[in-house]
């Protein structure tokens, strides 16, 4: 097992009404001014009123600012920021998924330091230190940023998707009320397993030795998400199963892969797919991760057949046989699910060669990335190799 640094801020009011504690919360913490980062959904289903409700009952006035989308735009963020300065907001309250809390952390980070473009820090141009205080009402589980300390914003005029891992970003209150899922639209919440079993993939399918507990952990999560998928996905008021659900996104952040190594691979050749086509994050990775997992496996056979043995129970069979059954077990699953496994589905049609040349050119940071993941170091052309295969193309 590796060393790591295991630090938590968050604070986590969990269960039924959770969101109702906010005002008093917020109050405890002396906070005068929340500017509310919202989407459509948290204003049309009431949410968006609810939780202006409880703060402004607490003497804290409320500032709004929409405009939350998938892959929430830079513009967005910077126009946030400026009315946190304008107004003197105290604190972010993002009330949404994992695109309200990532754009609501930048807005929290570009307010703390003014003097900087808050692309610069996504850039790596300026590591940022501080943020100003941040709460979440989570409307969807899914990308763990509730507890996290990364964050991916997009820039629309560039066409770019970047990350940035700040401490000070992380929120100091996450409010998880199961029942407000109740609501997600099938999609999404099929968006809302694949996520979750991503972050567990990107943890599990890399070179690191012996790693029990963690790897144990891995392995339950994954076989848990198999388990309640169905029931997830055709009883959404289930509410022991979306409790269940819910907390799997923020678990399987902050504990699986502990002591281990991470991939990231995967993540990052979908990013470049939601910067350029501003596609749902989930579908780019289940998108991805068949052509990357077929590319991959023999470079670390035995990490995939355990998978397919302990989560999917494949046995009797070869190692390479297992683990080549694991990956199209998966397959299967993100189908069943409705979710894209290459890019004709992910995109309505095939990409150009100069497309998926854009893509691995975008992915390697135009040079300045050597590699991608870690499962297998992937160099320019394994990225445009796995992209290839993901459009259909023939193998190179």
């Amino acid at each position: 097992m590796n060393g790591f640094e295991l630090y938590f801020t968050t604070k986590i009011i969990f269960g039924k009404n959770a969101e109702m504690e906010i005002g008093k919360k917020m109050k405890e913490e002396g906070v005068e001014k929340v500017l509310l980062h919202y989407d459509q959904i948290a204003e049309q289903l009431g949410i968006l009123q609810r939780v202006e409700t409880y703060l402004n009952a607490e003497g804290i006035s409320t500032i709004r600012h929409g405009g939350v989308v998938p892959n929430t735009k830079l513009s967005v963020i910077r126009s946030g920021i400026n009315k946190c300065l304008d107004y003197g907001v105290d604190c972010v309250t993002a009330i949404g998924g994992g695109s309200a809390i990532d754009s609501a952390k930048a807005i929290c980070v570009g307010t703390a330091n003014p003097q900087v473009d808050i692309w610069d820090c996504y850039e790596g141009k300026f590591k940022p230190v501080t943020a100003i205080k941040m709460a979440v009402v989570l409307t969807t589980a899914a990308t763990g940023s509730e507890t996290n300390a990364s964050s991916v914003v997009m820039n629309e005029e560039e066409g770019l998707k970047r990350s940035l891992y700040c401490e000070a970003s992380r929120a100091d209150y996450a409010f998880m009320n199961p029942e407000i899922l109740y609501t997600l639209p099938r999609f999404q919440r099929a968006c809302t397993i694949a996520d979750i079993l991503s972050h567990t993939f990107e943890r599990y399918f890399t070179q690191h030795g012996e790693n029990r507990i963690s790897d144990q952990c891995s392995e339950g999560m994954m076989r848990t998400l198999y388990e309640l998928s169905g029931t997830f996905l055709d009883d959404p008021k289930n509410y022991d199963v979306t409790s269940e659900i819910m907390w799997a996104g923020t678990s399987a952040y902050m504990y699986c892969g502990l002591g281990g190594q991470f991939d990231w691979g995967t993540h990052n050749m979908g990013h470049e797919l939601s910067g350029m086509y501003e596609k749902t994050h989930a579908a780019t990775v289940t998108a991805m991760w068949c052509s990357w997992a077929r590319y991959t496996y023999k470079n670390n056979i035995k990490r995939y057949a355990r998978y397919a043995d302990k989560v999917l129970h494949i046995t009797g069979t070869t190692e390479e046989a297992a683990a080549i059954a694991g990956i199209e077990k998966t397959v299967e699953y993100f189908k069943k699910w409705g979710m894209p496994v290459d890019l004709k589905e992910l995109m309505g049609r095939k990409l150009t060669g100069e497309e998926l040349d854009s893509l691995t050119e975008k992915c390697m940071f135009n040079g300045r990335r050597e590699t991608v993941g870690n499962c297998e170091k992937l160099k320019r052309e394994d990225v445009r190799r796995i992209y290839g295969l993901a459009n259909g193309d023939e193998f190179i």
